[in-house]
């Protein structure tokens, strides 16, 4: 799922300045992330302006600036959101206009800021208005989002409320044919137990709800998802003793004490069993849709391309370039031991199950680490609320009472939440254990970042290759080859 915005760039000042912002390093972690449209980085206000004026137009907008985010829970990398902006940009508008796509990493969500010039370089036409263009964009964004199995925003809430007449507060749900109302539920209508639960982490629907979203991010099929739950400790109540499907998928974390099932459809409307199939699937064709994404070749077809065939210095100059690319292929292999395309595919096929691997591994990390902080938290609410827990019981009066009530129910609520054993933990322990695994996610983090630059440095070398040897010999003139 994608989010768009788009912003007017009114003055040459303000086109500067929003270069700038986009381009910057501290946003921008890997300069590979920084791609171009029919113009360069460096020179994109002084190419823009060339442009501009060769238009001839009295023109208020310099330039747009678009940007398209994308949520946590989409579990996509820097790489693909900065191809999703590409595909976006090429959907939307073509090759006609210059360009920057910038990813930024500053966030916790990635989204990419795109700066279009307002005039195109084929018609010189402006764009006609700011709503136009952003229909334009959103458009070609959701359509793209779908093609790589990305959810999309079908309707806001008050697109909908404006069709059915709704309060902003209400959905229509249909059961067996027939609408009802129902009143969504807010923070003010859950219980203050529900509330305290969610906000410390130990909500039974908070927790499974984690693990199923990170199940559904790490299976391509409903046989992993089921593993991956398995090894949770998460048991699922789907088909009965005679083979068939119960009614509503249900589940429960009974090895970790909850008592009753946990119905799918009260977690949330993307947890029933068609759901949560549905997202596997997309999660399925947006992993394959990456795959299969072809790399862009640095080698230039010198055969096919019209103006290489018309024009032979052109032709020349092309021909150098490849033998220069080819053989920085040829020396990159070299580092890696590979002697042959074979070997190539080899490689990168062990490097991405390596990683792989170690997303799976961080999610494993992060769910354990969440636990164990909250442990600790916990710990310290009892730590610092005993004595006056402790001295209720001994002297039970009401007076007393109101006057600790906050911190007797935090101290009740927090023994609660955790179990003996976790209670019992020394804090040192706890301590050291957090720091263990914030150092291996650091490390593994560090190497996911290096093994996500090899693949990408073996993709185009893969590409450049596989181009290079496409390129057919042309004809040699027979009289030529008399002559010689």
């Amino acid at each position: 799922m994608a989010t768009t915005k788009s912003i007017r760039i009114k003055g040459a000042i303000a086109l500067s300045k929003v270069i700038d912002y986009v381009t910057d390093r501290k946003k921008v972690v890997d300069e590979n992330y920084v791609d171009t449209i029919n113009c360069s980085v460096e020179l994109a206000e002084q190419e823009f302006a060339l442009i501009r004026n060769m238009a001839s137009l009295k023109l208020e907008n310099f330039g747009y600036h678009l940007i398209q985010s994308f949520p946590e829970f989409e579990n996509i990398t820097a790489e693909q959101v900065n191809l999703l902006g590409k595909k976006t940009i090429e959907k939307a508008f073509g090759e006609d206009y210059q360009c920057i796509i910038a990813t930024h990493q500053d966030k916790k969500h990635l989204h990419n800021h795109i700066i279009i010039n307002s005039v195109s370089m084929e018609t010189g036409r402006a764009f006609k208005n700011q709503i136009a263009l952003y229909k334009s964009f959103k458009k070609a964004s959701d359509e793209i989002c779908r093609e790589y199995g990305l959810s999309v925003i079908e309707k806001t809430n008050k697109e909908i409320n404006a069709e059915t007449s709704l309060d902003n507060d209400e959905y229509i749900i249909n059961i067996k044919g027939k609408d009802y109302k129902k009143k969504i539920k807010s923070d003010w209508t859950k219980t203050s137990n529900e509330k305290y639960a969610i906000n410390r982490g130990v909500s039974w629907k908070y927790r499974i709800k984690k693990i199923i979203d990170t199940g559904i991010r790490n299976s391509e099929t409903w046989e992993e998802f089921l593993e991956y739950c398995k090894s949770k400790n998460l048991d699922i109540k789907d088909i009965n003793k005679s083979g068939s499907e119960y009614k509503h998928i249900s589940f429960c974390l009974s090895k970790d004490g909850q008592e009753r099932q946990t119905r799918g459809s009260t977690i949330g409307n993307n947890y029933t069993r068609e759901k949560i199939k549905e997202r596997i699937n997309n999660n399925r064709i947006k992993n394959e849709k990456f795959r299969n994404t072809s790399t862009r070749t640095k080698i230039i077809n010198t055969i096919k391309e019209k103006k290489f065939i018309e024009n032979e210095a052109l032709k020349s100059w092309a021909v150098s370039q490849n033998i220069e690319n080819i053989s920085n292929v040829i020396v990159q292999m070299k580092k890696y031991n590979i002697n042959n395309i074979e070997d190539l595919n080899e490689v990168i096929s062990n490097k991405v199950e390596l990683n792989n691997d170690m997303y799976k591994k961080v999610n494993d990390y992060n769910l354990d680490l969440n636990q164990y902080k909250f442990i600790l938290k916990q710990k310290r609410i009892l730590s610092k609320n005993k004595k006056y827990t402790m001295e209720y019981k001994k002297n039970p009066n009401s007076k007393y009472y109101n006057k600790y009530r906050k911190e007797i129910e935090d101290y009740n609520k927090a023994y609660q939440s955790i179990t003996k054993e976790e209670r019992e933990i020394d804090l040192n322990e706890l301590k050291g254990k957090i720091e263990e695994l914030e150092k291996e996610l650091l490390n593994i983090n560090n190497s996911l970042e290096n093994s996500r630059n090899q693949i990408k440095e073996l993709k185009q070398m893969k590409a450049d290759l596989e181009a290079f040897m496409q390129i057919e010999e042309p004809e040699i003139d027979k009289n030529r080859e008399k002559s010689l």
